[in-house]
């Protein structure tokens, strides 16, 4: 298999196409974010690719990269690959569809758990680029404040050119920030931000800012997830100014992403004071992710016939 960089950008994004998948580790942008902590490597065959995961020595595949015809060849590849390796044949974030497809295939053969710490907060983009209805209220009300306060804001795409000011934003929200994430998360969410950062040319990513008197106090960077969705992956702003991340959402939203439906802002990982944020939010759905694992030695008869793609 081989190592996930970034030169693997249309090949991986070229098998994300044939799947419907919303989770936000199904986005390229979000794999290179955090490829540091997973260690990423792939398999490209002539209709699927797959995706094997490490982190603190224990292994996990994701679902494949195909569409749903070649669903059994990649899983008897998968299943080889673990064999080969000698690790469990494990599957982890697995959505509601591809476990009902695994539980119809291989009846009896999967254990299947799912734990809210990693369910993904799905938003409507309509509701944040209009912040209309009962729903939005305490939004539009900060937003209004926002306005009131600094309405000589202004709102700028992110380029190279400004890119040194994301990270002078970044230092001063690290130096005053409080949380419950601990200090590896920290030092992990910084690592993957400087990783996106340093790519931003050369990854299908989206930003924007505000400047407040000149300074940027305030940044957003996104992209598409599928053909409706946008994935938030990094969103900082002055804590003190209220009504900023409303603000910056909203004008990210409206000027990126006009015409998208929904936002996936990922899982909360059971922090409490992320969780009781992201729920205040009003999010419109949930994602729900599945661990599976099997549970059976036999394997169906037959391997699958695929043809390496060369890289």
């Amino acid at each position: 298999m081989k190592q996930l960089t970034i030169s693997d950008r249309n090949l991986i994004e070229s098998f994300l196409k044939s799947t419907d998948y919303e989770g936000y580790n199904y986005n390229f942008n979000s794999m290179m974010m955090w490829n540091h902590i997973y260690h990423i490597r792939y398999e490209a065959c002539e209709h699927f690719l797959v995706l094997l995961y490490q982190y603190e020595g224990s292994f996990f595949w994701m679902m494949p990269l195909c569409s749903p015809e070649y669903y059994q060849q990649a899983i008897e590849r998968m299943q080889e690959i673990s064999e080969q390796e000698g690790i469990p044949f494990v599957i982890s974030y697995v959505e509601e569809s591809f476990k009902t497809w695994l539980e119809e295939q291989y009846e009896g053969r999967f254990s299947f758990s799912c734990s809210p710490d990693y369910s993904e907060y799905i938003y409507s983009c309509e509701r944040n680029r209009t912040l209309a209805g009962r729903k939005m209220v305490k939004r539009r009300n900060h937003f209004n404040a926002f306005l009131r306060e600094h309405p000589d804001y202004e709102y700028r795409d992110l380029s190279q050119e400004n890119l040194d000011e994301v990270r002078a934003c970044l230092a001063r929200w690290e130096c005053t920030k409080e949380t419950d994430d601990t200090e590896e998360d920290l030092r992990s969410e910084h690592r993957g931000i400087m990783d996106i950062l340093k790519n931003f040319s050369r990854l299908d990513l989206k930003g924007g800012c505000i400047y407040i008197d000149g300074q940027m106090e305030a940044f957003i960077i996104g992209s598409a997830l599928g053909d409706a969705g946008v994935e938030i992956h990094i969103e900082k702003a002055n804590a003190q100014i209220r009504g900023l991340y409303v603000a910056v959402l909203k004008e990210f939203l409206s000027h990126h992403f006009p015409d998208a439906e929904w936002i996936n802002r990922e899982e909360d990982m059971g922090y409490e004071n992320l969780r009781k944020a992201k729920q205040q939010l009003h999010p419109i759905r949930m994602i729900d992710n599945y661990n599976c694992t099997e549970i059976q030695t036999d394997k169906n008869a037959g391997k699958c016939s695929c043809r390496a793609v060369a890289s």
